[in-house]
């Protein structure tokens, strides 16, 4: 073989594979570095995010705290309604046995006391009221 065409065949194989040659190793110093570069990138964003996630965390907490105070007043405000209501509905039926009972008669008919004594009104009264 002549001289130059090994060469040539040597330099074919190296740029193919450089470490498939027997008892060579060449470090390539660029993918480490990019590497390194790309990890810190990734830790810095992994970072970024963390701290992102930490202050929404926070936030929904503080909502968390603001619904479960407003269900509470809700809450409260509801149990009063209804012991007001059954209050309500426990003094409406005691005081219609009590109640006053009110007659709507036209105007123009007004009885005399002895008219309403008659008809066993006896103790009423006449009250006139104008709308």
């Amino acid at each position: 073989m002549l001289p130059h065409y090994t060469e040539t065949t040597l330099s074919k194989r190296r740029k193919v594979n450089l470490q498939s040659l027997p008892g060579a190793w060449i470090d390539e110093p660029d993918k480490e570095e990019e590497t390194s570069i790309n990890c810190d990138q990734d830790i810095d964003l992994l970072k970024q995010t963390i701290a992102n996630l930490r202050k929404e965390k926070k936030k929904l907490e503080e909502t968390n705290d603001i619904v479960k105070k407003s269900i509470q007043i809700v809450a409260r405000k509801r149990l009063i309604a209804q012991t007001k209501k059954k209050n309500q509905t426990d003094t409406n039926e005691d005081g219609q046995e009590e109640e006053d009972i009110y007659i709507v008669v036209p105007s123009d008919f007004m009885p005399t006391q002895e008219e309403m004594k008659a008809a066993g009104l006896d103790g009423w009264e006449w009250i006139s009221a104008y709308f």
